[in-house]
């Protein structure tokens, strides 16, 4: 029965628990996010077994409810028909292993209409695609979730100042009726840290090439002397 459960359960979401391993291994973005390729792949195996124990249980649930992890933090968003059915599911998401945090945003009742879900994915895709072309914007830090007109997002933020940006550019969209954040703000702490590792460290190749452009051009360290006199 549980072979059965699996095997049908992959077929619904047209991928496996194995297929998004391989691809997030091969996504060089996701290993530059905050939060790190570790961190990616286990918040992808608390979503890919809580959706799964959620199918399980109950396939009504599993096909109502949207799901989102970051650092551990699972946000469960969407309508179900009853509030026995609301509690089953959050006391389902305590149960996985590895979380951290349990984000209630379900609300009981019939669900939406299929002209609501394609304004919401409209939505869901022109802000991810403005936050991508704000080049002071870390875009890849940053997962959003529409429902319902409502925006979900989640992530870290490098500052206050980048999270005010990003939820006003959620707020500028048409069809957008409220944004709700549960962006973390980078600490002070990992703020040096990652200034420490993406400071540029000159390396012995550098240094060579440097050396052999001053042998082929015996002016080129007199000029670079003479400039910075100058200023």
């Amino acid at each position: 029965m549980k072979l059965l459960s699996l095997l049908l359960f992959l077929s619904l979401t047209s991928c496996s628990p194995f297929g998004l391993f391989t691809s997030s291994l091969g996504s060089l973005d996701t290993a530059s996010q905050e939060r790190g390729l570790g961190g990616y792949v286990t918040d992808t195996e608390i979503k890919t077994r809580y959706s799964f124990w959620l199918f399980q249980k109950d396939h009504r649930l599993y096909m109502k409810i949207k799901t989102c992890c970051y650092e551990g933090r699972l946000l469960l968003m969407g309508r179900v028909p009853t509030e026995k059915m609301q509690d089953e599911a959050v006391a389902l998401a305590w149960q996985v292993p590895g979380i951290k945090a349990v984000i209630n945003e379900l609300s009981v009742g019939e669900d939406y209409g299929a002209g609501r879900k394609v304004k919401d994915s409209l939505v869901e895709s022109k802000l991810e695609t403005l936050l991508f072309f704000k080049g002071n914007i870390s875009s890849r830090n940053y997962q959003v979730y529409v429902y319902n007109g409502i925006v979900y997002l989640t992530g870290i933020a490098i500052n206050r100042t980048e999270l005010d940006e990003v939820i006003n550019l959620a707020r500028s969209i048409s069809g957008v009726d409220k944004v709700l954040s549960y962006v973390r703000i980078l600490t002070k702490y990992e703020e040096q840290r990652r200034k420490m590792f993406s400071a540029k460290v000159e390396s012995p190749l550098d240094r060579e090439r440097e050396q052999r452009q001053y042998r082929i051009n015996p002016g080129k360290r007199v000029q670079e002397r003479m400039q910075k006199e100058n200023k």
